[in-house]
């Protein structure tokens, strides 16, 4: 394909749905093409098969049996929310047949789907699965007492872990975490009520719909640590898989000569920092503001009660925020403005590029042999010879380079798949280069 218009949309793993005309010796592309990237093919693969299904039954009211004897996954693949749902259930001369003498529901396909797409919206939680807000507390503790708190919460590893500040001097980060067992990151990734079954009985726009909900997953925000400039093993050994355990971040806590500050994504994990802080802290505190509780777009604010700061040091904190405004406005505004305006060396610019590329290298090869909940508590090197997750294996990997390719990170030369020992397309070729 040599058309920039189709060529520069798309991205590694993403599908091409056209027409193919061949004339006086040429294949001409359709001019009128959808995209899709891996998600999108999974909600269009479900689609287009129960609209070939409702047509076959009618002919061969036994076909569900058929299939569920034919493939012992079938049911399980459909109602998966991460399998693409491809392979062999699409090499089957009857569906060619039939896509063949229907065509024109390739684009009823894509115009359903747009259509109901703005009733599913992508509903973002917090790391731990609960409405995202912005929760902020803000306090003050004992500076003669500064180092002792810091260690305090360097001992308390159940909960926390310091992520070095070495550009910054007065400042220690933390982050903060809730075990395993406290969050209910095992979600349901089957829906069992979504089946072949149970969707052939309802109309077409119905089944767009089953579909689109089966896919309405929660995005989980904010759920990656930290990252400051310290050294590389650090860094990849704070990344956790959020899918994996055995700790979720759900906050941070970071002080700075005696102010302390909360942050978490969630009103629980507020108060259950809280507690915890307030607990570890207690001979350190002077004092702590009500929580605040601002939405994701930052559009409204609630605090649960009055701050409890006394008169006295109210005035101190507003006479405080004046005199930094002034200094800002004459001093620091205009140096952001220089920064701002000079150009980044090139020496500066090679090494972030180069530093990434490790980064990239190091979880790659921590990633393969991670247990993941997608496929079945297995590790993606364990499921290369497991024939029930080989498929989701693949899905997971197309998932997971199409976001790289997308955000400029895909690196031919390094890819889960080299890393893995496996070639995604040429495996899938296995099974369609006799039919298609």
């Amino acid at each position: 394909m040599k058309d920039p218009l189709i060529c520069s949309r798309l991205y590694i793993w993403n599908i091409v749905i056209g027409r193919l005309y061949r004339v006086a010796g040429f294949n001409l592309f359709s001019t009128s093409v959808f995209i899709l990237n891996p998600d999108q093919h999974k909600k269009f693969n479900r689609v287009l098969f129960m609209f070939w299904l409702r047509d076959v039954i009618e002919k061969n009211p036994n076909v569900l049996e058929e299939l569920n004897s034919k493939f012992p996954l079938f049911n399980r693949d459909f109602s998966h929310k991460y399998a693409s749902f491809s392979g062999d259930y699409f090499y089957d001369s009857s569906i060619f047949t039939f896509l063949k003498q229907n065509s024109p529901l390739l684009i009823k396909i894509m115009d359903l789907m747009q259509l109901f797409a703005p009733e599913y919206p992508l509903i973002i939680k917090s790391p731990d699965r609960q409405d995202i807000v912005y929760a902020e507390c803000v306090g003050e503790l004992t500076s003669e007492k500064l180092i002792e708190a810091i260690e305090v919460l360097r001992s308390d590893t159940k909960y926390f872990r310091e992520v070095p500040e070495l550009d910054k001097t007065n400042k220690y980060s933390f982050d903060y975490f809730i075990t395993y067992d406290e969050s209910p990151i095992n979600e349901e990734i089957i829906d069992k009520n979504i089946t072949p079954k149970n969707l052939i009985q309802l109309s077409k726009e119905a089944i767009v719909h089953k579909i689109q909900e089966l896919f309405q997953k929660p995005i989980v925000f904010g759920a990656t640590s930290i990252m400051s400039d310290w050294s590389m093993e650090q860094k990849v050994d704070a990344m956790e898989n959020i899918n994996v355990g055995p700790k979720v971040r759900v906050g941070f806590v970071e002080i700075k000569r005696s102010r302390i500050k909360l942050v978490t994504y969630s009103k629980k994990s507020m108060q259950k920092l809280l507690k915890d802080i307030k607990k570890s802290l207690k001979l350190f505190i002077l004092q702590l503001s009500a929580p605040t509780y601002t939405d994701i777009l930052g559009r409204t604010q609630k605090q649960d009660f009055p701050y409890d700061f006394s008169a006295k040091r109210s005035q101190e904190i507003y006479n405080n925020s004046i005199k930094f405004a002034t200094k800002y406005q004459k001093e620091i505004y205009p140096l952001e403005k220089k920064l701002e305006n000079n150009q980044t060396d090139d020496y500066e610019e090679e090494s972030l590029f180069w530093e990434s590329r490790m980064m990239r290298h190091y979880l790659m090869k921590r990633w393969i042999n991670q247990k993941i909940p997608l496929l079945g508590g297995k590790t993606p090197k364990e499921s290369i010879t497991d024939a029930k997750n080989i498929h989701l294996l693949i899905d997971l990997i197309k998932d997971r380079e199409n976001d790289d390719d997308r955000r400029g990170e895909f690196d031919s030369n390094r890819t889960y798949s080299i890393y893995l020992g496996i070639d995604v397309a040429n495996y899938q070729n296995k099974n369609t280069d006799t039919k298609s």
